[in-house]
């Protein structure tokens, strides 16, 4: 079932194009959606980034994170989408959060036309993002130190952390 969904993930493809090799596509879409709920593929990235960590001789949990938010250009279907003028892009922007290893630890994608600094708390603060997908080393308690650029760092911090310096 894990197969399943992550060569969906990563092909793109509907749910109904799944090859013959795995289960009924209406088996592994209903299994997803349960795991979904469950937050069971954060759980799985939370413990695949403690692995690494500890691989990499670093503490388990994160003390530092970075927040960046590329342009990128999307195709005329799909969701909600907007116009970069900084970056001359239209499409949809990404404000990601890593630690200092780049592992992933929340995500957010909004319409390109939104400002870095009015998606930087909705990304980093769990349960203020509309559709974010919030690891728990976000949160303040582990992540005594961030690093943004110019405008994200304009945006009001909301007690706790200080952004590092450039």
């Amino acid at each position: 079932m894990l197969d399943a969904c992550v060569y969906v993930l990563r092909s793109g493809c509907s749910w109904r194009m799944l090859p013959k090799d795995f289960p009924s596509w209406q088996a592994v879409y209903k299994t997803s959606r349960r795991w979904l709920a469950r937050g069971l593929f954060e759980a799985m990235c939370d413990e695949l980034r403690k692995l690494w960590r500890t691989r990499q001789h670093r503490a388990l949990d994160p003390t530092a994170a970075v927040l960046d938010a590329p342009s990128v250009k999307t195709s005329p279907q799909g969701g909600p989408k907007g116009y970069d003028a900084g970056k001359k892009v239209k499409g949809r922007k990404r404000h990601l959060v890593t630690d200092t290893l780049e592992l992933l630890l929340a995500a957010l994608v909004t319409p390109a036309s939104m400002q870095d600094r009015d998606a930087a708390i909705p990304v980093v603060e769990p349960g203020h993002g509309q559709g974010a997908w919030h690891q728990a080393a976000v949160r303040r308690r582990w992540v005594r130190r961030r690093a943004c650029d110019g405008a994200a760092r304009a945006a009001p911090d909301r007690g706790g952390g200080r952004a590092a310096p450039s």
